[in-house]
């Protein structure tokens, strides 16, 4: 069994950053999660409305389709704020490896303001 990593947190946080270096570091591919959101899902965040369980239940299928597709381990970037969605990767991944990036709210404020014109997700849903 590899090496499997979720770097989760909220938007801003560091989560690429992070998952660019350990990837380097570790040698295995990195995802970044937020690219296999449907375009429903990306439509509603650029509009500003938060997604529900919902509106996540496929990508974090997707996600886990991933993690099992790739048994020498990947790290992975996805917000996994929910016990719930951390355990639906789990099942996909057992031995699953969780890295929380923690930033204060201002902060994370802050980043995805100044990321506005290079990334969908907008301030207003920090």
């Amino acid at each position: 069994m590899g090496r499997n990593v979720v770097v989760m947190g909220v938007s801003g946080c560091g989560q690429s950053s992070l998952a660019a270096a350990l990837s380097a570091d570790l040698e295995l591919p990195l995802v970044e999660g937020d690219d296999h959101h449907s375009e429903e899902s990306r439509t509603k965040m650029q509009r500003g409305i938060a997604l529900t369980d919902a509106d996540r239940s496929q990508w974090l299928d997707t996600l886990a389709g991933i993690l099992e597709a790739h048994p020498a381990g990947i790290v992975l970037t996805c917000s996994a704020l929910k016990r719930a969605y951390r355990e639906r990767l789990r099942m996909a991944s057992p031995g699953l490896h969780f890295v929380f990036m923690d930033v204060d709210r201002q902060e994370a404020q802050r980043r995805v303001e100044a990321r506005a014109g290079d990334h969908f997700f907008p301030p207003g849903l920090v």
